[in-house]
């Protein structure tokens, strides 16, 4: 694995990543901004990991090498390379892929709860939950290829994450429906519920003539999930990592599709 940092400040290092990266015996490279801009070239690489710093993501006027850092950031990411951002890190990759980064209501200080919206895909295994230091003065909003917090409304619970991702297939950019939920949410409905959500901001809100969804061939209830809402099975495709994966489809063919 070539994986490479982009560091903005000398007191930002990668910390117990270090660790993460070595027992993978990852080759490491470093852009360390306050010492030269220089970047990689985007197809080398692996994974992208972009650290924290005190700076904006809009204070070019500054640092001027924060334009050409999101524009390699927005690069790494096209070319689907696995890429974290840690702070800074988080609100450039937003800013790069077109999301608004602004001020918070208040200020995050201190130690809070973070929880885990990866899914089976994921190039990144987090816990479940995980108290982490926090020191946050702006936030983010999430860009048009991202996934969606499911909230349980009982109890403002986070119980999985859904969305409509752009997602290149057999050579083809298809808009693919997600949803993944908490095992202890199953056969509740929320999926469905979902999937059905999703076809209709799909095709009433982005304009979209089709939408895809890639199911494990073993995964019975996730493509009962797809039926429900009307997806069709169309085929078998298999995916870079080699995994198969079965294709459903639904197509716009009027109001009542």
């Amino acid at each position: 694995m070539k994986a490479h940092v982009l560091q903005h400040v000398p007191f930002e290092g990668i910390g117990s990543i270090a660790s993460w990266l070595s027992a993978r015996n990852a080759t490491i490279g470093f852009t360390r901004f306050f010492e030269s801009p220089s970047l990689p070239e985007t197809n080398k690489l692996d994974l992208l990991i972009i650290m924290g710093g005190p700076m904006g993501v809009d204070d070019e006027p500054t640092y001027s090498w924060l334009t050409s850092e999101k524009r390699f950031i927005r690069e790494v990411i096209d070319r689907g390379v696995p890429t974290v951002g840690v702070c800074l890190g988080a609100q450039l990759i937003a800013n790069s892929l077109g999301a608004r980064v602004y001020a918070s209501r208040e200020k995050e200080i201190g130690c809070f709860d973070i929880e885990s919206l990866t899914g089976d895909e994921s190039d990144f295994r987090f816990p479940r939950k995980a108290t982490t230091f926090h020191w946050h003065g702006e936030t983010f909003d999430l860009s048009d290829n991202a996934v969606w917090p499911v909230i349980e409304k009982l109890n403002g619970r986070l119980v999985g994450h859904c969305g409509i991702l752009k997602k290149e297939v057999d050579g083809k950019t298809e808009r693919e429906l997600v949803y993944v939920f908490a095992r202890d949410t199953w056969a509740k409905g929320y999926a469905t519920e979902a999937a059905r959500a999703l076809c209709q901001y799909a095709f009433d809100k982005l304009h979209l003539k089709c939408i895809i969804a890639l199911i494990d061939p073993e995964n019975v209830a996730s493509a009962g999930v797809a039926k429900k809402a009307r997806l069709t099975f169309r085929g078998e495709t298999v995916r870079p990592s080699g995994k198969r994966k079965h294709v459903y489809m639904k197509e716009l063919v009027g109001r009542g599709s």
